[in-house]
């Protein structure tokens, strides 16, 4: 985990020197929860990636766990089309962030097959 340490050194009233530190940890993975559409596509799917990670890291293991190909599911996060070029961080800014039960960022993505045709 990255760990930022913050120190500042201000004066009081009384004009004493005060030391002031903060300490943030920021976890360096994100859990990703891919939802299929239909049970025929496989389970519910859990990854860990890093914030810089490509979605295609994701979507290749996904797509590799429910025995699909690459080019026939889609993804969507809150509604939003996601592309294997995104990062995790970029996903991060349009998408939904939950808390995972082990304290972790989570974000929920769904899965669906691509339709082809029309009426």
């Amino acid at each position: 985990m990255p760990i930022t340490f913050v120190q500042q050194i201000v004066r009081d009233p009384s004009n004493y020197l005060i030391t002031l530190c903060s300490l943030t940890i920021t976890p360096n993975y994100i859990t990703i929860e891919v939802n299929p559409q239909n049970p025929t596509m496989g389970a519910k799917f859990v990854y860990q990636a890093s914030r810089d990670s490509r979605f295609s890291e994701v979507s290749k293991h996904f797509c590799e766990y429910c025995n699909l190909g690459r080019g026939t599911v889609r993804f969507l996060c809150d509604g939003s089309r996601v592309e294997d070029s995104h990062t995790i961080a970029k996903i991060m800014e349009y998408g939904d962030v939950d808390e995972a039960e082990d304290g972790s960022e989570r974000i929920i993505i769904e899965a669906f097959m691509q339709q082809i045709g029309g009426g």
